[in-house]
């Protein structure tokens, strides 16, 4: 018989412990003087300190000096003048995050902006069952959901830390916590791009559904009823699910293989040596989503045809979630930046070349791709035996058509 495990990690966040950490926050805030960081970001980081320590002791701290031009610093800023001195896991939560940050700050005099960021998210996400568990007093994340607060404070939180992994972090933190609240009837939010704003109006949709349920489950234990809230959040979260533009899903007869793929449209932001000779880190402002950037290592992309450099536009090949699952997006080609749309033929394996390969569909055209490194059935590409294949790929109008992905058809008449 195989032992049991308990993978679990426990954090003791006892009021001893929790006295304890902010305790060694306090110390290693009285001194700090301002010195170890440079240029603009000094009053910032002088007058955050202040504020925490003023938060440990007891005190009414000043407002924290937020920088110009630095719309996560800012965000920062406002998020630490909503903690009080009476919640001290909170405070310990932000002073150990601003900790952070002045690490980054000490160690560089411009820190990588997406290491700073990700600080700041990682609070947001990792704390977000705190927050939402009514507990630990006002955050962003209760702004954004229970009151009909819309400034720069939210502007700045949706546009930098609201995305798909964020909102499905903060449905779950929702789910567990119990709370009895009405979700804010209007969507906060200005300046949005439309996707942006589409895809912040469905998690309204979805948070207010579930909040709708929770307090309808309660009535009726309440009553002595039940009801199969589980059945019910997940097909209306299925008829409200949001896409990336134009994306083009496939699914296999026997349901068993579903895959998503898109054309990302994107400017390059930047273009970095990485750690080896030969690659390089792009950074790419996607254009139906501006407020955010995807940093991609070229050895992480299946064939560069475009010149990447700063400033040009291209067209990126993906495949995957690019809203409910973006860390396992596959990136397959970076093309020159035209209206490409994904398409689909199915036929037979005409041709296979070493560069190309070519398809001949039921009415006898044939199609021909050049190869991008894009996944492919095994022996699809095979030209004995006509077999029969579906393929995925961007056309643009041109005769170059780039595929996206190759699938094998199941011969019934072979199989049985």
């Amino acid at each position: 018989m195989e032992a049991e495990y308990n993978t679990d990690i426990y954090i003791d966040d006892s009021s001893e412990i929790i006295g304890e950490r902010l305790s060694l926050i306090d110390e290693r805030l009285s001194g700090f003087t301002g010195d170890s960081v440079k240029g603009d970001y000094r009053d910032f980081f002088i007058s955050a300190a202040n504020a925490v320590r003023s938060l440990i002791t007891g005190g009414n701290p000043e407002p924290v000096a937020a920088p110009e031009d630095d719309g996560v610093l800012s965000f920062f800023a406002d998020e630490l003048s909503l903690k009080d001195t009476g919640h001290k896991k909170a405070v310990c939560m932000a002073g150990e995050t601003l900790l952070q940050l002045l690490f980054l700050y000490e160690e560089s005099e411009e820190p990588d902006r997406k290491e700073v960021r990700d600080v700041v998210y990682s609070y947001l996400y990792d704390y977000a069952e705190e927050f939402i568990g009514g507990s630990n007093g006002k955050s962003f994340i209760t702004e954004l959901l229970f009151t009909e607060r819309d400034d720069d404070f939210i502007n700045d939180g949706i546009s930098l830390f609201v995305g798909d992994r964020m909102t499905a972090r903060i449905l779950e933190a929702l789910r567990a916590s119990g709370r009895k609240d009405t979700i804010r009837i209007n969507v906060p939010g200005k300046g949005l791009t439309e996707h942006k704003r589409n895809n912040l109006t469905e998690f309204f949709k979805k948070a207010s559904l579930l909040m709708t349920v929770l307090i309808l489950a309660v009535s009726l234990t309440a009553c002595g009823g039940k009801k199969n809230t589980e059945e019910t959040t997940e097909t209306e979260t299925e008829e409200t699910k949001e896409q990336y533009p134009e994306t083009v899903a496939y699914v296999s007869e026997d349901e068993e293989t579903r895959d998503m793929f898109g054309v990302m449209h994107a400017l390059v932001l930047n273009v970095q040596k990485g750690d080896k000779d030969g690659l390089y880190v792009y950074t790419l402002r996607d254009e139906s989503d501006p407020e955010n950037a995807w940093s991609l290592n070229s050895q992480d992309i299946g064939d560069i045809v475009a010149e990447v450099e700063r400033g040009k536009k291209v067209a990126v090949l993906f495949s995957g979630d690019m809203i409910d699952d973006a860390d396992n997006v596959d990136f397959i080609a970076i093309l020159d930046d035209r209206d490409y749309r994904i398409k689909s033929v199915e036929g037979v394996t005409a041709t296979n070349m070493m560069s190309s390969f070519s398809v001949r569909a039921k009415d006898g055209k044939e199609y021909t791709f050049l190869k991008d490194h894009c996944r492919v059935d095994r022996d699809a590409l095979s030209t004995e035996g006509n077999t029969k294949v579906i393929v995925y790929y961007a056309d643009c109008g041109d005769v170059e058509r780039y595929p996206v992905r190759v699938y094998k058809v199941k011969d019934e008449k072979k199989d049985r």
